[in-house]
């Protein structure tokens, strides 16, 4: 953030510089509004503290003991500008429909359903503030937590400047970036059934692990065309490695081309914390009456970049997480799972990025599937995932419970001589109750939350 806040001063000195000088930079209308830098933006950016330095000086400020949650949709103004707009329930229209207006639906708050979810609908301009006057009368630390569903807009991740009291508490928390998310557009795979066996007994297999398969006749050729698995699980893995199938379309040398990306939106939620990564912890923001404006209490998130719908914003106490001795004594006598889940790399259910996808690496003849005289997809990453808060996500399910080990075959040789860090993050679904054994929700102790991967030409 230091940086950040370093070349920022430089771009304003830079600019400044310019129209002092006369001279003439040619930029386009939407670089223009998204970086103007007022002389209160300039204020706040230099006397901003940092995290650590929030955090020392309100030592003495105790933690939140119980959990608020704010509906987004109530006790909420907006500002744009200096400009307060009214907030109004709208049914959403599809662009095709003759009332549709772009500029009320794309530009303006309004409340409406997303995803069959009641939410506040913010803009990528303006300020979106809730009153909690009245609901919190003591000042206590909390981690805030954000349910949102990200629009189908432009490429750029969504991002919020996070104001409490009508202030930014500190620096870092001028930067709150809420990912998209992006799927794979994967292409059906086909096999060809060996001469003299029955497509049918392949078609009944696919079924029996819920593999959506079918015959078709190409050519003269039987195949059997699989669909992409949602989600994996021994079998289904046994059947798409054991018969090599590749989800990529194939140009006419069988060389594999790379998927179109989609962007996917769906209910998420996040926990306020770094963006640049520094700080493993969720943020403990201090929430308390303002007493230099009538005892007043109000939490802002101020658009940056990019709409979103927010259905609610909770307070919570900050929950330390265990460690991993901590966890293997909360599972001590639980046996060792006996699933055995093997995942390309490159099929991943979903990445926080566009610039994420699967690319081609031919250095290792072990890499799966291996190729020396034709593109194959057959890994994902490298340098097009380095950013901070980038993330990749497999879906699989596994028919034993039991403790499992995770391991990964990679490479990394981009930071030479350094090692770089991943975080582990685990989510259950609906069917495991929260307390449960099996039952996870992100991080699941805390070492998980800084895994090396060495530098090496392997």
């Amino acid at each position: 953030m230091k940086k950040t806040k370093f070349q920022r001063v430089i771009a304003l000195i830079l600019a400044c510089v310019f129209v002092l000088c006369g001279g003439v930079v040619a930029v386009g209308a939407e670089d223009v509004e998204s970086s103007r830098v007022t002389a209160e933006d300039l204020s706040h950016l230099l006397n901003s503290i940092s995290y650590n330095e929030y955090i020392s000086q309100y030592g003495n400020i105790p933690m939140a003991e119980g959990e608020i949650v704010i509906d987004a949709t109530q006790n909420v103004t907006y500002k744009i500008g200096n400009e307060d707009k009214s907030i109004e329930r709208k049914e959403l229209l599809d662009p095709s429909d003759a009332n549709y207006n772009s500029d009320v639906v794309q530009n303006y708050p309004y409340i409406s359903e997303f995803d069959g979810t009641t939410a506040l609908y913010t803009p990528s301009s303006g300020t979106a503030t809730w009153d909690l006057t009245g609901v919190i009368n003591t000042a206590a630390k909390y981690s805030v937590v954000i349910e949102y569903y990200p629009i189908v807009n432009k490429s750029a991740s969504v991002e919020r400047v996070l104001k409490v009291n009508g202030e930014v508490p500190f620096s870092e928390a001028r930067s709150v970036i809420l990912a998209k998310i992006w799927k794979n557009v994967y292409d059906d795979g086909k096999f060809e059934v060996p001469e003299g066996e029955s497509a049918q007994s392949y078609i009944d297999a696919g079924a029996a692990v819920g593999i959506s398969c079918k015959h078709e006749v190409i050519d003269g050729v039987d195949y059997i065309i699989y669909t992409m698995p949602e989600y994996w699980t021994e079998e289904r893995a046994n059947i798409v490695n054991g018969q090599m199938l590749r989800f990529f379309t194939q140009d006419i040398d069988s060389n594999e081309l790379r998927s179109s990306l989609m962007q996917t939106p769906a209910w998420t939620s996040y926990e306020f914390k770094d963006a640049n990564g520094f700080m493993q912890d969720s943020f403990q923001v201090v929430i308390g009456p303002d007493e230099e404006n009538g005892n007043k209490v109000s939490i802002s998130l101020e658009s940056v970049n990019e709409p979103v719908a927010i259905s609610s914003i909770r307070l919570i106490p900050h929950k330390e997480t265990m460690s991993y001795e901590q966890y293997k004594a909360k599972y001590a006598g639980k046996a060792q799972g006996e699933d055995k889940i093997t995942i390309e790399a490159e099929y991943y259910s979903a990445a926080s990025s566009q610039t994420i996808y699967p690319i081609s690496d031919n250095t290792s003849a072990i890499n799966s599937p291996a190729a020396s005289d034709r593109t194959v997809l057959n890994t994902v990453g490298g340098d097009k995932w380095q950013s901070s808060g980038q993330w990749i996500e497999y879906t699989f399910k596994v028919d034993c419970s039991g403790l499992y080990t995770i391991a990964t075959r990679f490479k990394q040789s981009v930071l030479e001589g350094m090692y770089t860090s991943r975080m582990l993050l685990v989510y259950s679904d609906s069917t495991v109750a929260e307390g449960d054994k099996g039952y996870y929700d992100g991080l699941p102790f805390k070492e998980a939350g800084n895994l090396q991967f060495g530098y090496s030409s392997d």
